[in-house]
């Protein structure tokens, strides 16, 4: 997990980039669980603005395909925190697979396998000390940071 205090930001790609609640909003006194205990109505949340909004880990998925970058900013330090994913041919399920990328706490993921939206059968099952090998990734972590008051350029 990130410093909640630092990473309010998150970012999936260009169209998906919003502030993120505190993991504080999930508690009772601050938020409503729904249908399952991902899923939180946003009653009295610390940042006024998403009072009314749904918060849900499964709202942050995206196709294997597409994750390519995804990562969390904070504002008042300007860090950057950003999960790259070279290659995603050692995902399981496929191009279209859907898989969590950051959630409330703040959290940056890099699954490997999943079982969400397939079940455990899309995953390798193991019995009796069976050997088995595989490769993962590469994933990279690129942290970027520019100092107070700057305005625009590269890193």
């Amino acid at each position: 997990m990130l410093r909640k205090d630092k990473f309010h930001y998150m970012a999936l790609d260009d169209k998906k980039l919003r502030l993120m609640p505190s993991p504080d909003d999930l508690s009772p006194e601050r938020s409503e669980q729904l249908a399952y205990k991902e899923a939180h109505l946003l009653i009295d949340p610390i940042e006024p603005s998403l009072k009314g909004e749904v918060d849900d880990k499964y709202m942050y998925s995206c196709d294997n395909k597409d994750n390519r970058v995804h990562g969390r900013m904070s504002e008042d330090d300007m860090v950057g925190f950003w999960m790259i994913t070279a290659s995603n041919e050692f995902r399981n399920g496929g191009p279209t697979k859907q898989g969590l990328t950051s959630h409330t706490g703040p959290a940056c993921l890099s699954m490997f396998h999943s079982a969400h939206y397939a079940g455990i059968e899309l995953c390798p099952q193991f019995r009796n000390g069976e050997a088995w090998r595989k490769a993962f990734g590469p994933v990279f972590i690129y942290l970027n940071s520019k100092p107070l008051g700057w305005v625009g350029g590269g890193d």
